[in-house]
């Protein structure tokens, strides 16, 4: 979902030299499509995304500036495979470092009801539009 809401945000910055990709530290759903659930948020918010899931290499940790995740476990995994890299470049942060919002990690929507996938699309998209002002600075 994140990435379907940062590359929509780019289109307001065309001149910009921002690229983005999406990663999971985990190997479950490799070559996937997103969930139908955060294909139909994103849809409603007139979002289409082609990603595939792929996971995190220790290459993107020299490829990026930033690596942003959802969660304090894949903040841990991140920082345990970005060791492997003699000196990374990206900077690995939590998501909701820059929202506005009392939640430190973004709620797994998965198990839980259709509104999850709609709450974790607020939480995503402000926290986005905030990182964006701020590299775009």
């Amino acid at each position: 979902m994140a990435q379907g809401i940062f590359e929509s945000l780019l289109k307001a910055h065309p001149q910009s030299n921002i690229s983005c990709d999406s990663a999971g530290t985990a190997s479950y759903h490799i070559g996937k499509s997103p969930d139908p659930r955060t294909l139909h948020v994103l849809e409603k918010h007139h979002i289409t995304t082609s990603q595939k899931a792929r996971q995190l290499i220790p290459n993107d940790f020299e490829s990026f500036d930033y690596i942003l995740v959802m969660d304090k476990e894949n903040l841990s995994d991140a920082h345990a495979l970005s060791k492997s890299i003699k000196q990374p470049k990206a900077k690995v942060q939590l998501v909701l470092d820059y929202g506005n919002t009392a939640e430190e990690e973004v709620p797994d929507p998965y198990y839980g009801q259709k509104d999850g996938f709609e709450y974790v699309y607020t939480l995503l998209d402000e926290a986005l539009r905030n990182f964006l002002a701020q590299i775009t600075r």
